[in-house]
């Protein structure tokens, strides 16, 4: 087995030492400070957290309007599209002298 006369010694002089005032006093300054660190922390969480709420729901509202504008851009896309197709079926239907005739670059080219 160990030297258990070591062991013992050592945990004699640990008891003296945790037995003194100074370092109780230490002890408890030191929680003082820890407890008050943590309440600081936890105080500039709570500001940070309501910032990042703050910026949340304006993004929120932003992508809401893009939403809304890209949408109607959507339904204005549809709607130039289906005249583009209705004036292409009225083009064709018609026949127009000016419309059969050739380009004139090939005109000019001859």
């Amino acid at each position: 087995m160990y030297n258990n006369w070591i062991t013992d010694m050592n945990l004699a002089v640990v008891n003296e030492l945790i037995n003194k005032d100074y370092i109780q006093y230490g002890f408890a300054f030191f929680s003082l400070v820890l407890i008050g660190v943590i309440v600081w922390l936890l105080m500039k969480f709570v500001k940070v957290h309501d910032k990042l709420i703050n910026v949340i729901e304006k993004n929120n509202k932003v992508l809401a309007q893009f939403i809304d504008e890209v949408k109607l851009i959507r339904s204005e896309q549809h709607e130039m599209r289906d005249s583009i197709v209705k004036f292409r079926d009225e083009f064709s239907e018609v026949r127009i002298d000016w419309a059969k005739r050739p380009c004139q670059a090939e005109v000019a080219r001859k």
